[in-house]
């Protein structure tokens, strides 16, 4: 969507009630054969693997945050809000039923009459 902020790793905290955000890193001595593989992996080609996996730098991101303030200065989020034309709600009629001058209690006796 390419807005807000990435975060590693994202947590509540009910009782300061906010969103504590903490950087997370490899365990050198990790338990796995495959994970350490990964973490060498990573330190040997890092700018190949973000580009494969689509990861920006902060720099990169930082300035893409820039761009988008400067087109709208006053919209934080980049939300615009297109017409497409779409059905036009119409104002409710009111129906009138023609009721042959039987009351209330004379209608409500006829539809007894009918669903008995």
């Amino acid at each position: 969507l390419t807005f807000g902020t990435v975060s590693n790793f994202l947590g509540y905290d009910a009782l300061g009630d906010f969103f504590p955000s903490y950087g997370m890193s490899p365990n050198p001595d990790c338990g796995s054969r495959q994970c350490r593989k990964w973490q060498q992996e990573w330190k040997e080609r890092p700018q190949e693997l973000m580009q494969r996996y689509g990861l920006k730098q902060e720099e990169t991101q930082q300035n893409d945050a820039a761009e988008v303030a400067q087109l709208h200065p006053d919209n934080e989020w980049g939300i615009v809000c297109e017409d497409e034309g779409g059905p036009v709600m119409e104002e409710p009629t009111q129906e009138v039923v023609d009721t042959k001058g039987a009351s209330v209690a004379d209608l409500m006796a006829s539809l007894k009459k009918l669903s008995s």
